[in-house]
């Protein structure tokens, strides 16, 4: 392939036309995402959206189910996020919303404030050169704040506290920002030591002090917290699942969920008359609704579709729900739940689905396959979950693509995915999507089993999925298993093209960590020393030898089968250098690899032209 302005070929060669136009047939796909509710007028309420109608997903409002969605954000780059005030907050910022968006990918997000009039007014509320996320707003008009955001702009390292865009919190370290107390100038924030392990505080500005919210084992990792009334709410992960915990500011926070509900509660939602929480819980990586009554201290499942939830939200007068949410045989579109008739559901968007025949797509399977060591709570066997997709009209022996996530401390999900559907139509290929040791969503003790030391045993799991596939050859061609992966994932196609390299036939990987030393010595400084407590700390000798004995760049004597790597230039997790050491790597071992680096990308591939041409690679 030739290279162009934004994208740089090394020994890539021309992809045939006839692979490209058929291709074409599943890249025009849309999906539509819930970002909030914008007042209108008195009587009139907008539903705020992101998809793509060019080449980046820009910001959409519609004022009516399956009404015209209007453009709003019109850039060359990706809005990252959006963040819409609560309705009752719009009373003092009328049709106000606010979005994060950076350069190119490098993740060095900048806040826009958004009024919307005849025309979008927008202004640039930070520096235009560090990163900043997470923003909350008050949820009361009583509150002394109206919004806040962290940002590293003080160093590039540390993530302070900003309200109202002229009050700074200085904090050390890696911060999430929870929100805000209804009348107090108080605020809830976790300080993040890894992805096991983070700190609650209320955090006083006015008298510079911080207060630690206890919970019976303080060795957790909170994912949320609110204050509700004069108590805090808080989704923690003090047993086996992340579990919705309770209590007073000095006191231990005891826990509100059933100890036997086996599953992560992700987020929750709290109603504004009844007090109530609705909560969603990842089961087996989809999303599943409950209402949770104080009183009654039951969680009673509400029906949606089966799919994963991008974002759901009460109503104005919280008489039902609107939602986002993908499915395995459709995009991300947006409803509508009426809690009068909750079996009556309003569509609000239908977004486009291309050339694709809708009709072969079919949802997947989960199945377990054996690992190699024993698991302590069943003394068998430990058992490893993956979603295998198969072609509606699938020929036997098939071949299998094995598809990794990144992370590590991540999950496949059953999402739809435009590629896939491609290899399952036209290829008549098994997909099957391993959630290995490490991965989120089977309980913190299964994400634990990776860390540091034990990293190789999750590159040991692909081995033990090689052998369940070869165990059943009259399904799956083993003599035709390729594997895919970006980020961690990548690294898990390099480690698995060096640990089994006759049992494979080819891999792809994108953004993929290819030297744990120089990544760790590399990634940006506000992410060192959080990754160093997943892979280990590079400065320790020891560490440090081990690391490089597992580093896929100095294991290519090991392997044997071609590779194509996609790099983002700007990539602030993975830096480019990644994938250059590791082509230089290969090819001194005299193997076949094809790089393409976007120079318009970072860590992930927003363009669509980018995404078409890497798929066209793949």
């Amino acid at each position: 392939e030739n290279s162009t302005s934004t994208i740089q070929f090394d020994n890539v060669p021309q992809i045939p036309q006839d692979i490209k136009d058929t291709l074409a047939t599943y890249q025009h796909v849309r999906s539509a995402t819930l970002q909030g509710l914008l007042r209108l007028s008195s009587n009139a309420i907008g539903v705020v959206m992101t998809t793509r109608f060019a080449d980046r997903t820009q910001v959409f409002i519609v004022n009516t189910p399956l009404g015209y969605r209007r453009q709003l954000t019109f850039y060359d780059d990706r809005i990252a996020s959006v963040y819409v005030p609560p309705l009752i907050l719009q009373k003092s910022m009328p049709q106000t919303f606010f979005f994060l968006k950076d350069v190119g990918g490098n993740e060095n997000f900048q806040v826009y404030q958004c009024v919307l009039k005849n025309t979008l007014d927008v202004k640039l509320l930070t520096d235009g050169e560090s990163k900043h996320n997470t923003m909350r707003f008050a949820k009361h008009l009583s509150c002394p704040y109206r919004f806040g955001y962290l940002s590293n702009a003080r160093n590039k390292k540390d993530f302070d506290i900003v309200l109202n865009t002229n009050e700074r919190i200085e904090r050390q370290g890696r911060w999430t920002f929870h929100g805000f107390h209804e009348t107090k100038k108080l605020l809830l924030a976790s300080l993040v030591r890894s992805s096991h392990e983070s700190q609650l505080f209320i955090v006083d500005p006015e008298n510079q002090c911080d207060t630690r919210i206890h919970f019976p084992n303080d060795v957790v990792s909170v994912a949320h917290a609110c204050f509700y009334k004069e108590n805090i709410l808080a989704i923690a992960n003090v047993h086996a699942f992340y579990g919705v915990f309770y209590g007073k500011p000095n006191e231990t926070m005891q826990l509100l969920t059933p100890i036997d509900f086996s599953w992560d509660i992700t987020s929750m939602r709290i109603h504004p008359t009844t007090g109530d929480l609705l909560l969603c819980a990842n089961e087996h990586g989809y999303s599943r609704l409950y209402t949770f009554s104080f009183l009654k201290k039951q969680m009673v499942p509400l029906k949606i579709p089966e799919g994963v939830l991008t974002n759901y939200m009460f109503d104005e007068h919280a008489k039902g729900l609107f939602y986002s949410i993908n499915t395995p045989t459709r995009p991300s579109d947006i409803f509508y739940l009426s809690f009068d008739d909750p079996s009556l559901i309003q569509r609000w968007t239908k977004s486009e689905m291309g050339g694709i025949n809708t009709s072969e797509l079919t949802k997947p399977s989960l199945i377990h396959f054996d690992s190699f060591d024993i698991d302590e709570q069943t003394n068998q066997k430990r058992r490893i979950p993956a979603f295998c997709y198969v072609p509606k009209h699938v020929s036997y022996p098939a071949p299998v693509i094995i598809d990794i996530h990144g992370g590590p401390a991540s999950q496949h999900r059953p999402l739809f995915r435009s590629k896939y559907a491609y290899y399952l139509q036209e290829w008549g290929a098994i997909i099957i999507a391993p959630n290995v040791r490490g991965s989120s969503g089977y309980g913190k003790a299964y994400m634990a089993l990776d860390d540091q030391y034990l990293r190789q045993d999750s590159v040991k799991d692909i081995g033990c999925l090689l052998d369940y596939l070869e165990k059943s050859p009259k399904l799956y061609d083993s003599s035709r298993l390729a594997v895919l992966g970006g980020s961690y994932g990548g690294f898990m196609v390099l480690a698995s093209l060096a640990a089994f390299p006759s049992r494979l036939c080819c891999g792809c990987e994108r953004v993929g960590i290819s030297n744990f030393v120089s990544f760790l010595e590399n990634t940006a400084s506000y992410r060192r020393d959080h990754r160093r407590q997943e892979y280990g700390d590079e400065r320790d000798p020891k560490m440090r030898s081990f690391l490089s004995s597992i580093s896929p760049v100095n294991l290519t004597s090991h392997m044997a089968r071609p590779l194509c790597i996609a790099q983002g230039a700007n990539d602030p997790r993975v830096p480019l250098s990644e994938s250059k050491s590791m082509v230089e790597s290969l090819r001194s071992s005299s193997l076949d690899v094809w790089l393409m680096v976007m120079l318009n990308e970072g860590h992930s591939i927003s363009s669509k032209l980018n995404r078409d041409i890497y798929l066209s690679m793949e």
